[in-house]
């Protein structure tokens, strides 16, 4: 797990731009929202099909550790 401010580069990674400061100020205020929210967990996998069925019980243990 890792804090939230940590998660807001590889967050903003993710999202979709938009060349409209406004719209990109609001999208911004909404990843601080939300990684001040949620648990956020870097996951560091292979990028290979036989190495999803070990991400994906990862992915739901940390689930269920953070319920």
């Amino acid at each position: 797990r890792i804090p939230g401010p940590q998660a807001l580069p590889d967050l903003w990674a993710l999202c979709f731009k938009i060349s409209d400061s406004q719209l990109t100020a609001r999208l911004f205020d909404g990843l601080v929202s939300l990684a001040a929210a949620v648990p956020v967990w870097n996951i560091y996998r292979p990028l290979e099909f036989p190495a999803i069925d070990v991400t994906i019980d990862a992915v739901r243990r940390l689930a269920r550790e953070a319920s």
